[in-house]
Order: structure tokens, then sequence, then C-alpha cells
């Protein structure tokens, strides 16, 4: 319910679009509750310029939990470059 109040019947993109912020999207290929081309979609429809994705093999649909180590060499550099802008 909140998500659907969030997005106020916009896609993920659009939302996130809109936002103008950098996104990250990290995607355990072992994911069998959300397609990973979901998240190739997403970060096609932002582009480049907005959206990095991350792809994690032999990681499931919650990948900071079932790939710790992966998923923060994977956040920390994103985020260091985030911050030198």
């Amino acid at each position: 319910a909140g998500e659907d109040r969030a997005l106020r019947g916009r896609t993920t993109a659009e939302a996130l679009r809109g936002a103008r912020v950098p996104v990250l999207v990290v995607h355990g290929l072992q994911d069998r509750v959300v397609p990973v081309g979901n998240s190739r979609r997403l970060c096609e429809e932002l582009g480049p310029e907005q959206a990095t994705l991350v792809e994690l093999d032999r990681c499931g649909h919650v990948p900071h939990e079932e790939c710790p180590e992966r998923f923060v060499q994977a956040v920390l550099p994103w985020l260091s470059a985030q911050m030198r802008g």
C-alpha cells in the first residue's frame, strides 16, 4: 500500500526519473522472485547517466543478506563515486 501511494500510478522508472537522483540497482542472478530482466529494463529506461546495474551471480532475491561481502564490494565504490560527484 505504501508503495502504491509513493508511485501514484507511475512506473518505478517514472518515479525515479522524476527524483533526479543516481540509482544503484543490485540484482541477484538467482532471484526467483523478480526476474533480472526487470532490473535491466529499469536501468535501460533510466539511462546510464542515472542508473547503474550490478548483477551478482550465485545470489538470490536478498543480495545484502545472501552475499553481504559482494554486495558491499558493489555498493562502496558506487557510493564513493557519488560523493566525489
